[in-house]
C-alpha cells in the first residue's frame, strides 16, 4: 500500500521550485547587469584615453553577442583582444584629438612632397576622368594624400588617400557609379568597402561604422553604401577616402572637389 504526499507537503514542493526559479532568474539578471556595468566603464575609460579603440572594441562586443548568448563567455573573448591592443594603446588627450580632427595630421601638407618622390604604389601625377565624381560626405579635409606624419604614430609615412572629418554614421556616398568589389575589416582600415567603376578604376572607403551594400551589386553614383565611423586606427569619426587606378593610388582632389567637402 503508497503511502499518500500530504497536500500541504505538495504545496511546500512548488513553493520550493518557484522560489528556487526566482532565486536563479535573479542570480542571471544581476551577474548580466554587473557585466554590462563593467562594459560600460570599460567603453567610458577607453573613450577617455584611447578614443582610437573605443567603437571597435564596441563593434567587437556586438559581434559577440549576436553570435554567443554566453555574456561571460563574450566578455573573456573582448578581453583577449583588448590585451591584443595593450601593447600599441596610446592615450590621446581630449585637446589633442580636437586640435588634430578625425585623421588630422600637424602638417596637412608636408614638405616631403617637393622634395621626395612617390612609393611605387602611388603617383604625385594628375589625374582627368571623364565620369562625373560625387563628394562621398562632406565635412572637413583633416589629412591631405602624401607624405605626413602620422597622427598617432608620429612616424613619417604615406597617406594613400584623404580623410574628411564628419559626424557619426553621416551617410557615405558611392562617388562613381561602380559593382561592390570588396568588404570587409582590418586593424588598421576598420570596416571598408571597395567600389570597382571599370577601366582599372577604384575607390575605397574606410572606418566605416557599418557597410550597407554587399559584395557584387551594382551601385549608383550618389547612393548610401556605408556610414561614417572611426573603427581600425583611427584618431575620430572620419572617411578616409582612396582612389587607385591599375592598383596605384592618386590625389582624389584631382577630380573630387575639396571645397565641397568642407561645406
Amino acid at each position: 500500500m503508497g503511502i499518500m504526499e500530504r497536500p500541504e507537503n505538495k504545496t511546500e514542493n512548488k513553493t520550493e521550485k518557484k522560489q528556487a526559479k526566482i532565486h536563479v532568474f535573479w542570480e542571471t539578471f544581476t551577474f548580466q547587469a554587473i557585466l554590462c556595468v563593467a562594459m560600460a566603464i570599460l567603453l567610458v575609460v577607453f573613450g577617455m584615453f584611447f578614443p582610437v579603440y573605443k567603437q571597435t572594441i564596441q563593434a567587437e562586443y556586438q559581434n559577440y553577442q549576436k553570435e554567443s548568448h554566453d555574456y561571460w563567455n563574450d566578455i573573456e573573448n573582448l578581453w583577449g583582444k583588448i590585451k591584443e591592443w595593450l601593447p600599441s594603446l596610446k592615450p590621446i588627450r581630449q585637446k589633442d584629438q580636437e586640435l588634430t580632427g578625425a585623421g588630422g595630421e600637424p602638417n596637412p601638407f608636408g614638405p616631403y612632397n617637393k622634395v621626395m618622390a612617390p612609393p611605387d604604389y602611388a603617383t604625385f601625377a594628375p589625374v582627368i576622368l571623364t565620369t562625373t565624381i560625387t563628394p562621398p560626405v562632406t565635412g572637413r579635409v583633416t589629412s591631405h594624400f602624401g607624405y605626413r606624419y602620422h597622427p598617432i604614430t608620429e612616424e613619417l609615412d604615406f597617406h594613400k588617400g584623404i580623410d574628411v572629418a564628419a559626424p557619426y554614421e553621416s551617410p557615405i556616398l558611392a562617388a562613381i557609379n561602380g559593382i561592390v568589389a570588396k568588404t570587409g575589416t582590418s586593424e588598421t582600415a576598420g570596416n571598408y568597402i571597395i567600389l570597382n567603376h571599370g577601366n582599372g578604376l577604384t575607390t575605397t572607403y574606410m572606418h566605416c561604422s557599418s557597410i550597407l551594400a554587399q559584395e557584387g551589386v551594382h551601385i549608383r553614383e550618389g547612393e548610401v553604401i556605408a556610414k561614417v565611423g572611426s573603427t581600425g586606427v583611427s584618431t575620430g569619426n572620419h572617411l578616409h577616402f582612396q582612389m587607385a587606378l591599375h592598383d596605384v593610388v592618386f590625389d582624389p582632389s584631382w577630380v573630387v572637389n575639396l571645397t565641397s567637402l568642407q561645406e
